[in-house]
């Protein structure tokens, strides 16, 4: 019912060798042609920075395996690849959207996006840089995209600014291919406020 909620086994109780225990987090499910594809940030031993690695299960709740030698998704130059976004648009198309973590290096950061194939495990084609921080509003960084499609329009939602203060809020962009461009609202669409301080990396359901 989306209120109560009771934990579960553990969906990914397997890492592969290339990723470091310890640290991963920011997981996003979809279907693919056998399953379901999981999507997960972790360290990478080989680099020292976060990637973005991906298990396959045929249910739902795992568990999910990672036989991969290698990262779906790893931008040691970057800064690191964080906060993978499966999407699938109406015409069965599946795209993975992510976040080059360039703020812990100081560097800017870019919502990237590029097509996967039917398994959801290998990508195709070359990777595009969406859009970077440049409002005010999202200080340093932008991160933890998320894209809707509704009325042939594509909606792509982020968090900016700084995750552990009030300032971090969650703002839109529109396109009309999932690719882009997009066009970024100016203001976030929603920030602090008597619910929650710094609101951020959002989900839609209907």
């Amino acid at each position: 019912n989306l209120i109560n909620w009771e934990p579960g086994s553990d969906a990914l109780p397997q890492l592969p060798d290339w990723s470091n225990p310890g640290k991963v987090w920011a997981p996003e499910v979809a279907r693919n042609n056998a399953g379901y594809a999981l999507y997960y940030t972790t360290s990478a031993m080989s680099s020292g920075v976060q990637c973005v690695g991906v298990g396959v299960a045929t249910k739902l709740t795992g568990p999910y395996i990672d036989k991969s030698r290698k990262p779906l998704v790893c931008q040691p130059d970057e800064g690191g690849s964080i906060d993978a976004h499966p999407f699938t648009a109406s015409n069965g198309q599946r795209y993975l959207f992510w976040k080059n973590d360039g703020n812990a290096i100081g560097s800017d950061t870019y919502i990237s996006v590029q097509q996967l194939d039917g398994t959801g495990t290998a990508l195709v084609g070359k990777p595009k840089r969406l859009f970077k921080q440049d409002l005010p509003w999202e200080g340093r960084l932008v991160e933890a995209p998320f894209v809707w499609e509704e009325n042939g329009k594509f909606h792509l939602f982020y968090s900016a600014n700084a995750f552990d203060s009030d300032s971090y809020a969650i703002g839109h962009a529109i396109a009309d291919t999932p690719l882009g461009p997009f066009t970024k609202s100016q203001e976030p669409v929603v920030a602090s406020n008597d619910v929650a301080a710094g609101p951020g990396h959002c989900a839609l359901i209907r």
